[in-house]
């Protein structure tokens, strides 16, 4: 019973943008922290910055890399069409089937555009040192899975936008 309790509030928690944004920047920080980095040294947090053109960026995470490189890091991820195609039953009517794929190509769309912002943010210009790209970090192992099983071209659409999707296991490997 009070499992239940408990995964119905991380559920409704989930729906809020701003409590969302924050279970990546802590999943984040939890995975940077046990692969041995340490906050304020090895990486920073929301780190304030000014781009080649003047324009001020704000990464989520900036990780000092070996010889003086740096890379950003974005932790925030569209989830609400994830989400809603979760809360359909596995065993389902054909329109409740139709609606689940649906809502699964809603999200690839989301995630594409969130590339498209990423890209355009282009953080690795206030960065000295840094490979021209950023990272998305999804937070969940399954939420980039499904997501790549719904478009297999998006790991090449990201790439070719300079920024590469990660779920904390290939971040880990990165790291």
């Amino acid at each position: 019973m009070k499992l239940n309790k408990n995964t119905e509030a991380l559920a409704g928690a989930l729906t809020n943008n701003q409590v969302r944004g924050q279970w990546g920047e802590l999943t984040l920080r939890r995975l940077l922290e046990q692969s041995g980095l340490r906050v304020g040294v090895d990486f920073h947090e929301q780190f304030k910055m000014i781009n080649d053109e003047g324009k001020g960026i704000k990464p989520d995470v900036i990780i000092n890399m070996p010889d003086g490189k740096f890379v950003a890091v974005d932790s925030k991820v569209p989830f609400n069409n994830f989400q809603r195609a979760f809360e359909i039953p596995e065993i389902a009517n054909p329109t409740d089937e139709k609606r689940r794929k649906d809502l699964l190509k809603e999200h690839v769309k989301d995630v594409k555009k969130h590339i498209d912002d990423i890209s355009a943010k282009e953080y690795f210009t206030g960065l000295p040192s840094s490979p021209e790209f950023t990272i998305l970090f999804m937070p969940s192992e399954s939420l980039l899975s499904v997501t790549l099983e719904h478009d297999a071209t998006l790991l090449e659409y990201a790439f070719q936008a300079r920024v590469a999707l990660v779920s904390p296991v290939s971040f880990f490997s990165v790291l």
